[in-house]
C-alpha cells in the first residue's frame, strides 16, 4: 500500500537528495561576488582618476577646470570614493565567505550592502533581487546551523554529524 500519510513531521521521500547549504548559497554568493568585483574595480579606477585630477589641478590649475574646488572638497571626493572602495571590498569578501559558510555576520552584511549598488546604481535591477534571494537562504535554519558548525570546527570543537540539518 502506498498511501500518503498527512502528517508533516517526517520526510515522504528520504531517498531524494537535498541541497546542502553550500549548494544553496553557491549561486547567489557567486553573483554577489561578481557584481561586487565589478563595482570594486570601477571604484578603484574612480579613486585613482580623482586623485590624478586633483594632483594635476594642484600643479597646473589652467589644465584642469577646477577653479572653485578647495582642498577640503578634494579630500571629501577622495574620501567618498574611498568609502565606495571599502564598501565593495566588504561585499566581495563577504560573498567569498558566504560561499564557504564562514563568518555568518560578514555574509549577511555583504548581502545587505550588495542590495545597494555603488557606484553604478542602475545595477540594482539585478543586485537587489539577488540580495533578497541570498538573505532568504541565509535566514534558513539549516544554513545558519551550517555556519555555526563550520565556526565550531574552526575553533577545534568537534562537530557532530547531524543529517537533520540537511532537511528543511
Amino acid at each position: 500500500m502506498t498511501e500518503h500519510d498527512p502528517r508533516e513531521d517526517y520526510d515522504d521521500q528520504p531517498w531524494r537528495g537535498r541541497a546542502t547549504p553550500e549548494e544553496l548559497l553557491r549561486t547567489p554568493a557567486s553573483i554577489i561576488a561578481a557584481f561586487g568585483a565589478i563595482q570594486l574595480g570601477f571604484s578603484i579606477l574612480g579613486w585613482i582618476a580623482s586623485a590624478v585630477i586633483i594632483v594635476w589641478g594642484i600643479f597646473d590649475p589652467a589644465a584642469v577646470d577646477a577653479d572653485d574646488m578647495t582642498w577640503y572638497e578634494a579630500v571629501a571626493v577622495l574620501a567618498i570614493v574611498g568609502l565606495l572602495v571599502g564598501w565593495n571590498w566588504l561585499i566581495v569578501r563577504g560573498a567569498s565567505r558566504m560561499r564557504h559558510c564562514r563568518q555568518y555576520r560578514l555574509a549577511v552584511l555583504a548581502t545587505v550592502l550588495s542590495f545597494f549598488s555603488f557606484p553604478f546604481y542602475y545595477c540594482i535591477l539585478i543586485s537587489a533581487p539577488v540580495s533578497v534571494w541570498a538573505l532568504v537562504v541565509l535566514l534558513r535554519r539549516d544554513v545558519r546551523a551550517r555556519f555555526e558548525a563550520v565556526a565550531r570546527a574552526g575553533r577545534g570543537v568537534p562537530v557532530p554529524i547531524d543529517s537533520s540539518t540537511r532537511h528543511v
